[in-house]
């Protein structure tokens, strides 16, 4: 046990303390920090002056009813004439001018400027002009105000999805739970795939070394393959819970009122048991392709091989992530359940399937127990061919490789 302790330990520490810690954690936390500002440097570099622009009409009630009900512009007062206004507009005196006639008891609105005006100022107009319209028609048409308001009353229309596997939640909870579960399935998908590389590269660079044959001698290759899972599990904890404070900071003292209002409800709407499934995913997640990432490590001979022998189980992770995806649109499809109780797809579909449908506890324990066994019998027969694969030093294809330790391991 000491022994295993030690490597832990000096896994741990060779990674904690290196360079490359240091810059991937600063990277990230610099990441979360634009990501929490930007919004708010773009507000500021944004014009949010009012649109200057001048009125030209024959009803002066126009004037008043725009000055009072539209937002964002002001209005440019002793304009009488069409004339008038587009000297104004040459000058650069206003931004834009606007005719309002009558034709036919219709308006007629043309708005000209010098560049395309803002979206929000042209709807506001529209809106205002809608609204006069109508009071106009309403006049003509001798019509009462609760007529008026019978008629334009909106249709009343729901659309109400019936579902027997449709969680009963409120709607905060949904919303927050799908926050969730989009963000573990990112999280899943980059704890497996960044920690699983470091542990195929780990191994594969003591191999490379020769330093492989001396820690062999002095430790079972049970103990080595379990301490280096072990010890990244464990830089992978410290890893996240720094960039989690970092957040945590970032978000409240640099982010705005609006994205720590948004980010507490999420988080205090969130079921607590779906932060214990999201731990036992992420682990088991972690063990299960962590025991293959090892395996494939201790069959390389140059560490400049690992990418290439890691392809597949890397072409799995993305496969599986792309599969969580789309699952999160349709949990309840029967590819997403029977996916569930694959072992290398069920760390994901199985949190979707938690996080959106009700799924009972026994379909729950059921996918949890096919991959915990699953992660033991691959942890049994990867030691075996461990043993005879981390002081194999052939250069072959992985298959061939594979080949030739599955015979040292079934002759030991």
């Amino acid at each position: 046990m000491n022994k295993f302790w030690a490597l832990v330990k000096q896994t741990y520490k060779s990674k904690i303390y290196s360079k490359s810690f240091f810059i991937t954690t600063l990277i990230s936390i610099i990441v979360v920090a634009l990501a929490a500002i930007t919004p708010q440097i773009l507000n500021k570099f944004e014009n949010n002056d009012d649109t200057k622009i001048a009125l030209v009409t024959t009803t002066p009630s126009y004037i008043k009813t725009i000055k009072n009900q539209v937002k964002g512009v002001t209005i440019q007062n002793g304009v009488k004439n069409e004339e008038s206004a587009e000297k104004l507009l040459t000058d650069n005196k206003i931004d834009g001018y606007l005719t309002i006639t009558n034709k036919n008891q219709n308006l007629v609105a043309n708005l000209k400027t010098l560049k395309p005006a803002k979206e929000e100022v042209v709807s506001e107009i529209t809106n205002t002009l809608q609204s006069i319209k109508i009071e106009n028609s309403t006049k003509n048409l001798n019509l009462s105000t609760n007529q008026v308001n019978s008629i334009l009353t909106p249709v009343l229309f729901e659309n109400e999805v019936v579902s027997l596997q449709k969680k009963d939640v409120s709607a905060k909870e949904e919303k927050a739970t799908n926050a969730t579960v989009i963000a573990v399935l990112f999280l899943i998908y980059i704890f497996v795939m960044l920690y699983g590389s470091m542990i195929a590269t780990e191994i594969a660079k003591e191999k490379g070394s020769r330093i492989m044959e001396i820690i062999v001698s002095s430790v079972s290759s049970t103990t080595h393959l379990v301490g280096k899972l072990t010890g990244i599990l464990l830089i992978s904890v410290t890893q996240f819970s720094i960039l989690g404070l970092a957040s945590f900071f970032v978000i409240k003292y640099l982010g705005s009122k609006d994205l720590s209002a948004s980010v507490v409800e999420t988080v205090s709407n969130i079921p607590t048991q779906m932060f214990l499934y999201a731990l036992i995913f992420c682990i088991l997640g972690y063990l299960l392709y962590g025991i293959l990432a090892a395996l494939i490590g201790s069959i390389v001979v140059k560490v400049e091989d690992v990418g290439q022998y890691f392809a597949p189980i890397t072409y799995l992770i993305i496969g599986t992530f792309v599969m969580s995806t789309f699952a999160v649109s349709n949990p309840s499809a029967t590819w997403a359940t029977v996916g569930s109780y694959i072992p290398f797809f069920s760390p994901m579909l199985m949190f979707v399937r938690i996080g959106l449908t009700n799924v009972s506890m026994i379909e729950v324990v059921t996918s949890i127990s096919i991959l915990a066994i699953t992660i033991l019998v691959l942890l049994y027969f990867s030691i075996k061919l461990y043993r005879g694969s981390v002081l194999l030093y052939n250069s072959q294809s992985l298959f061939k490789s594979a080949k030739k330790v599955w015979q040292v391991a079934v002759n030991k």
